[in-house]
């Protein structure tokens, strides 16, 4: 979730695989678009991405993860700067994000990982998840919103709970 979604009070996407953009309703993908722009804008301004179009003019693709770095943003988010200023054509864009998530997939699968109540709790705060589950119990979220605004399934909150300090 970026900060656009949560000024626009909107749930942001985070799937690996961007097909739930063909199916959203016009004016929700207008929004997320707004949303998208206003964090680009945020991580990788405009003025300073100039200097990185004409590194990018001349190495070509090979340069994003350096422009990336830089930025500390994904390369997705150097290469939706780029189709922005028309210097990739969207099925570059599409063929590009395919071939990272299909790497990022494969790496995440050969990598023992960590905790997932603890990588999330540490993600999102203490005092935040504290504060959702508060408000559960005051009866003011039901465990389907809090699930949302923890941005985890609601059949792990109650796990995640047992990993709260309390």
């Amino acid at each position: 979730m970026s900060w656009g979604h949560i000024l626009f009070g909107v749930h942001g996407i985070t799937d690996v695989d961007e097909t739930y953009f063909d199916l959203m309703e016009q004016t929700d993908r207008e929004l997320e678009i707004k949303c998208n722009e206003f964090a680009g804008e945020l991580l990788v301004p405009e003025d300073e991405f100039r200097n990185d179009i004409v590194s990018f003019r001349a190495a070509g693709p090979e340069i994003i993860p350096q422009i990336a770095q830089k930025y500390s943003v994904s390369r997705e988010v150097v290469l939706r700067r780029l189709l922005e200023n028309k210097l990739v054509t969207s099925e570059t864009y599409d063929a590009l994000s395919k071939q990272w998530n299909r790497d990022y997939l494969r790496s995440r699968t050969k990598k023992p990982g960590g905790n997932y109540y603890r990588t999330r709790l540490a993600y999102l705060g203490e005092g935040f998840t504290h504060l959702a589950f508060e408000r559960f119990y005051e009866g003011r979220l039901n465990k389907v919103q809090v699930a949302t605004h923890l941005n985890i399934n609601a059949r792990n909150i109650d796990k995640l709970e047992q990993y709260l300090r309390w």
